[in-house]
Parts: C-alpha cells; sequence; structure tokens
C-alpha cells in the first residue's frame, strides 16, 4: 500500500516503459513522485519530464474521469475484487466506468476471435452464455468484433451483467458500435475497465496487457473460436499464470478458426467444453433448470411447434418455418446448446423440453 495521491501514482503511470510492477514497487518503496524520479534518474530517456508538467497531465486525465464517472482506483483498492487484486502483475491503477461485480459473483471470461464463423462460432457462443448469464454468472470480454461483441451482445439480450475490458482511456472507445455497446453495457449494471488514462488512443503493445486484465479479472477463461495465433491465446496464457481454469471448445479440423482451440487442446493446456452446464458444475455454481429464466423467442417458438408431431429433418423444419436450411442448422445447433432439442441419427431433431 502506498500514501501517494493518486493525482501522482497516475502521473507515474504516464513514464513510458515502466511496467505496472515498476509503478507498484516505485509508489510503495518512494515517498513521492519526485523520489520516484530521482530513484530512476539513470534512465533519462524515459524520465526528462518535470514533476509538474506529469500532475498536469495526470490532473487533466482524472478531470476526464469524473466528467464521464469514471473512478480512478489504485490496485490496492477494496472496490477492486479480490480475486484481481491477488492475480499475478495487477494493473497499478485501474479506470473504471460503472460497478465492477462483487468477488461473491462468478465471473466467466469468454474471449475468440474477432472473425467467428456464423454457423458455428457465434451460436456456440450465444447459448453458453445464455445459460450461464441464467445462472448468475457475469461475463468478461474484450469488447472487440467477434466473439467478444457476441458474448457481450447476449448477455445484455439475458439481461446480464458484463464487463468489457478495453486498450484505451475509456473516452476512446471505437468504432461507434463499440462505443455504443458500451454504454449500453453500463446503463445495464455493468462496467467498462481500462488500465490507461481518459485521453490515450489505443496502440498495439496495450492489447496484451488488455487480455491480463480479462483473465485476471475472471474466475475461469473460455476460447471459444481461434485462429493459430492471436490475442485469445495470449488471453489463454494469462489464465495458465493466474492459475485460472481455461477451457477451449472444439471445433472442425477444417476451420482455420479452430486451429488455436484445438491446438491449446491436443497440448493439454485447456479443457475441452461441450456444454455449458460443465463449466458451471466445475466452478460449483448452482444449476437453474434449463430455460428457467430464458423464456422462447418467437423463432424458436415456431421451430417447436414445427415439430410437435414428432422427429424431423432440418429441410422439413426449415420448410414449415418457411427459412432457409442454412439458417436452421445455426437455430438447431443454437436450441440444441439451450437443451431445447435433440439431434438424431440422419440430420433429424426432436424435442427434449415441453413447449
Amino acid at each position: 500500500m502506498t500514501h501517494w495521491p493518486i493525482t501522482d501514482l497516475v502521473a507515474l503511470t504516464l513514464l513510458q516503459g515502466l511496467t505496472a510492477a515498476d509503478i507498484r514497487m516505485l509508489a510503495t518503496t518512494t515517498d513521492s513522485l519526485e523520489g520516484a524520479l530521482q530513484l530512476r534518474a539513470a534512465d533519462a530517456t524515459l524520465f526528462g519530464t518535470p514533476c509538474q508538467a506529469l500532475r498536469e497531465i495526470a490532473e487533466g486525465a482524472i478531470r476526464r474521469a469524473a466528467a464521464m464517472h469514471v473512478q480512478v482506483l489504485p490496485w490496492y483498492d477494496t472496490r477492486i475484487p479480490q480475486r484481481m487484486r491477488d492475480a499475478v502483475d495487477p494493473p497499478a491503477v485501474l479506470w473504471v466506468r460503472g460497478p465492477l461485480p462483487d468477488t461473491s459473483t462468478t465471473c466467466i471470461g469468454v474471449v475468440g476471435t474477432r472473425t467467428c464463423t456464423v454457423s458455428y462460432g457465434a451460436p456456440v457462443t450465444k447459448a453458453f452464455v445464455e445459460r450461464w448469464v441464467d445462472a448468475g454468472c457475469a461475463i468478461v470480454s474484450g469488447l472487440a468484433g467477434g466473439i467478444d461483441t457476441v458474448a457481450h451482445e447476449t448477455t445484455l439480450a439475458a439481461r446480464g451483467v458484463t464487463v468489457a475490458v478495453i486498450a484505451s482511456g475509456i473516452d476512446r472507445v471505437g468504432p461507434l458500435r463499440a462505443r455504443r455497446l458500451a454504454d449500453a453495457i453500463v446503463d445495464h449494471g455493468g462496467a467498462i475497465v481500462s488500465e490507461y488514462r481518459c485521453g490515450q488512443a489505443a496502440l498495439p503493445p496495450f492489447f496484451p496487457q488488455r487480455n491480463r486484465i480479462i483473465s485476471a479479472l475472471s474466475d475461469a477463461i473460455v476460447v471459444v473460436e481461434s485462429g493459430r495465433t492471436g490475442g485469445s491465446l495470449i488471453t489463454a496464457e494469462f489464465a495458465r499464470r493466474h492459475r485460472r481454469p481455461l477451457y477451449a471448445v472444439p471445433g472442425p479440423v477444417t476451420s482455420s478458426r479452430s486451429q488455436g482451440t484445438n491446438t491449446l487442446l491436443r497440448n493439454g493446456h485447456a479443457r475441452a467444453l461441450c456444454t455449458a452446464d460443465e463449466l458451471l458444475d466445475d466452478l460449483g455454481v448452482t444449476r437453474l433448470p434449463l430455460g428457467s429464466t430464458l423464456p422462447l423467442t418467437d423463432p424458436e417458438r415456431r421451430v417447436m411447434h414445427a415439430m410437435e408431431g414428432g422427429d424431423a429433418s432440418v429441410d422439413v423444419i426449415a420448410e414449415r418455418c418457411n427459412a432457409s436450411t442454412a439458417a436452421m442448422w445455426t437455430m438447431l445447433l443454437e436450441m440444441e446448446l439451450r437443451g431445447l432439442v435433440r439431434q438424431l441419427p440422419g440430420g433429424r431433431f426432436a424435442i427434449c423440453t415441453p413447449l
């Protein structure tokens, strides 16, 4: 812990080349910003900015944060969940818009490729997240396109709580769709979280650091789809460092978007996740009956009525619902993951829960 004022702590984060660990060390071993700069005076390229100039920039960022109702929290602040304060290398300062879930809430980190498949990755994410929200879990992700966006939007549609961790200042969220989604997350009781001051644009080195925060805030990490390389695998590595349970959804061997997840499974780094309830059981989360708080959507209800007379092929169900076969396969997969229907041999489906 440190007695430094928050302005000076933010000022210290402005110095390029310092890690969060460096900042925490300087704040706990020196008496002031001046003392910290003097201790590291040999790093002339990093510490050429006068203290007063650093403080003015920090004060401006804090004012901008206050105008947006953004909290500026040092790493030891009890408003930060215990799981994150105990994690390896927590941020020295956390900027938070909206309330963070408390330690008693189970938080599941959901990550994946920005170019997720609409026939597999997206519906799997939607079905799993709906189930976890139904069980009272909060969903943590990175506000990027693809799997992240599906996870956040599905949580909001299910009236759950989601946390988005970003790699820029909270006032610099972009593009427009992400900015609107961020506003909706806060409006629905969730939070936007960043390690970076208001006014700071996103830079490439910030994204891996963003991924470590997703891991630190989560009780478990799930990778839905990932290419051979990418941010999802970086998040997976942080999950291992943080000793978080790591899961990967198996994918088709013919899909480039499953190369990363299948490699995690092949190397024994992650556990295969085939149903949402497997994760709830592993985390000891009390499971409500399937669909207990998630009513059928109108399209789902039409599908159920189309199978009232018994099992039917996908083509027949699609014809009865006036839908394409491809769209019906996607919907039936989602419904199967929710436990509403089951697949039979020969591409036929049957109802497994009553209307």
